[in-house]
C-alpha cells in the first residue's frame, strides 16, 4: 500500500511540473532592457537673442509599458495553476464519489440505505457551499476558503476508516454530514476561481472549458487507477488516494494562486444585498432555468449514483476494474466536449437553450441503451459511455456561462455555488432517494432495467415541456411588444 501511495503522489507532482514548465514566464522584451539601460532624458536651454538662456518648456516623460510592466510586477495566478487545480481536485473527488457506493455495498448496506445517505450527503453539501461561497464572496479569498475546506475534508473521511463506522449508523451518518459540508464546495469555488482568473486576466485564447476539461481528466485517469487498486487492495485504499490528492492541490494552491488584493492595496468588492441577487433570479427564464437544472439533475441521478451498483449487481460476474474503466471512457469524451462546446454559441450563433436541449434528448437515448444491454455482456457498457460527453459536459458548460453571464458583481462564487448546489446536491440527493427506492428488485421496487427506461421517458417528457415553456414565453413576449 504504502508504495502505490508513493507512485501515485511522484506521479502528480511530476505531471504539475511539466505544466508548470510548459507555461513559463515570459522573456523581458528588447524594449523594456534598452528603456531601462537609457538615462532619464533631461530639459535641455534654448538660447534666445536679445535675452537671458531660457529652458524649454517640456512634458512630463510617462513610463512605456514594458517598463510599467517591470517596475511594477503584478502577482497574477499563472492559468496552468487552474488547471492543476482542476484536475487534483476531481481526481480527488472521484475517489469517493464514484466509489463511495461500493463502500456501502461492503458494509451490506440495503439500496434504500444508500439512497438515504446520498440524500443527506448533498443536503448538506449545498448548505456547506453556500456557506464558503459567502465568505469567499465578502473576503475574496479563494486561496484561504479552499485551503481551510480541503483540509477539514481530508480530516473528516478518515473516519470512515473507523472500525466505528461499519457497526454504528448515527455514527456514518454524522460523518456523512461532515463529509458533505466540508468537501463538495471545493467545485464550485474552483469554477468561480477560474471564472475570476479569466475575466481579470482577459484572456481571449481560452475559456473556462479549456481549464475544465483538465478535471475530466484527473477523473478520467484516477477513476481507472482507483478502480484497480479496489480489486487489489479493497475499498479503503480510496481514502488514502484521495487525502494524498488533496494534499498535493493544497500544496499548489498555497504556493501559486494568489487573490486580487495579495501584495497589493485592499479593494473595497462591491456588495449586493441578498433582495438584489434575488430580483435577479425571480424572473421566468432564470427561474425556468433553474428548474431545468433541478429537474434534470433528479433524472441524471440514476446514473451518477447508480451505474456502478447496476453494473456489480445486475451483470454476471461483472469484475470491479470495469467500473473505473467506464468512468474512463466517459472522461475521455468530455475533454473534446469541454474544449469546443463553447464554440456553439460563441461562433455559431446556437441559444445555450438549444445546446441544453440536445444533451437531454442524448440523455433520455443514454438511459435507453443501459435498459436493452444483455446481462451477461458487462462490457458492452463501455459502448455507452461516450454519451456522457453530451449529457454532462456540453449542458454543465451551457449551465456555468448562463450562470455567470447572470451573477451581478460581487456575487460570482455565490451563484456558483447556486447552480452546483442545485444540479450535485439538491437534485442528486433527490433523485438519489427517488432511483434508491424504485431501483430495489421486484416486489419492493421497480429494478434497474425498468427504472432506465422510465428514465428515458422523463427526460423526453421534459424536454417537451421545457421548449415548450420558452416557446410560449417568448410568443407572449412577441405579442407585448406588437401592442406596444
Amino acid at each position: 500500500m504504502a508504495a502505490v501511495q508513493r507512485a501515485v503522489a511522484y506521479g502528480c507532482l511530476a505531471l504539475c511540473f511539466s505544466l508548470a514548465c510548459v507555461q513559463a514566464p515570459p522573456a523581458i522584451s528588447l524594449n523594456s532592457a534598452f528603456a531601462q539601460a537609457l538615462p532619464p532624458r533631461r530639459a535641455h536651454s534654448v538660447a534666445v537673442a536679445g535675452g537671458p538662456a531660457r529652458r524649454c518648456r517640456t512634458r512630463r516623460r510617462t513610463s512605456t509599458v514594458a517598463e510599467t510592466d517591470v517596475a511594477k510586477p503584478t502577482n497574477r495566478t499563472p492559468l496552468w495553476t487552474l488547471k492543476v487545480t482542476q484536475m487534483l481536485l476531481f481526481a480527488a473527488n472521484v475517489c469517493l464519489i464514484r466509489f463511495i457506493t461500493v463502500y456501502y455495498h461492503d458494509l451490506g448496506l440495503s439500496r434504500k440505505l444508500m439512497g438515504i445517505l446520498l440524500v443527506l450527503m448533498p443536503t448538506m453539501s449545498f448548505l456547506g457551499g453556500l456557506f464558503w461561497s459567502v465568505i469567499v464572496d465578502r473576503t475574496g479569498s479563494y486561496r484561504g476558503v479552499l485551503t481551510t475546506t480541503s483540509l477539514l475534508g481530508v480530516t473528516t473521511i478518515f473516519g470512515y476508516l473507523l472500525p466505528q463506522a461499519a457497526t454504528s449508523l448515527p455514527l456514518l451518518v454524522l460523518i456523512t454530514l461532515l463529509h458533505g459540508f466540508f468537501t463538495a464546495p471545493a467545485g464550485p469555488i474552483v469554477d468561480g476561481l477560474c471564472l475570476k482568473v479569466l475575466s481579470e486576466q482577459k484572456v481571449s485564447k481560452e475559456a473556462y472549458g479549456d481549464q475544465r476539461l483538465w478535471s475530466a481528466v484527473g477523473w478520467g485517469a484516477m477513476a481507472l487507477v482507483a478502480g484497480k487498486l479496489v480489486d487489489i487492495y479493497g475499498t479503503k485504499c480510496i481514502f488514502f488516494c484521495y487525502a494524498i490528492l488533496v494534499g498535493l492541490n493544497v500544496l499548489v494552491i498555497q504556493l501559486f494562486i494568489h487573490d486580487s488584493d495579495d501584495h497589493g492595496p485592499v479593494t473595497k468588492r462591491p456588495q449586493v444585498s441578498l433582495r438584489q441577487w434575488l430580483q435577479t433570479l425571480l424572473k421566468f427564464e432564470p427561474m425556468w432555468m433553474l428548474t431545468n437544472l433541478l429537474i434534470y439533475g433528479v433524472l441524471v441521478a440514476l446514473i451518477e449514483n447508480f451505474l456502478n451498483v447496476f453494473i456489480v449487481q445486475d451483470f454476471d460476474h461483472a469484475p470491479k476494474v470495469i467500473l473505473g474503466a467506464a468512468t474512463a471512457v466517459m472522461c475521455a469524451f468530455e475533454i473534446p466536449v469541454f474544449k469546443y462546446i463553447s464554440k456553439l454559441w460563441t461562433e455559431r450563433g446556437y441559444s445555450l437553450v438549444a445546446v441544453l436541449g440536445f444533451s437531454e434528448l442524448v440523455m433520455a437515448l443514454r438511459c435507453f441503451l443501459y435498459g436493452i444491454i444483455p446481462r451477461n455482456q458487462p462490457w458492452l457498457v463501455l459502448l455507452v459511455e461516450p454519451l456522457h460527453g453530451f449529457t454532462f459536459a456540453a449542458a454543465w458548460c451551457a449551465t456555468v456561462t448562463y450562470a455567470s453571464r447572470l451573477a451581478l458583481p460581487g456575487t460570482e462564487a455565490k451563484m456558483q455555488a447556486l447552480i452546483n448546489g442545485l444540479n450535485f446536491n439538491v437534485a442528486f440527493a433527490l433523485g438519489s432517494f427517488a432511483w434508491g427506492c424504485a431501483s430495489q428488485n421486484p416486489p419492493a421496487g421497480l429494478g434497474f432495467t425498468r427504472c432506465f427506461f422510465l428514465d428515458a421517458a422523463l427526460t423526453a417528457g421534459w424536454l417537451a415541456i421545457w421548449a415548450s415553456g420558452f416557446a410560449a414565453a417568448r410568443y407572449i413576449s412577441a405579442r407585448r411588444r406588437t401592442r406596444r
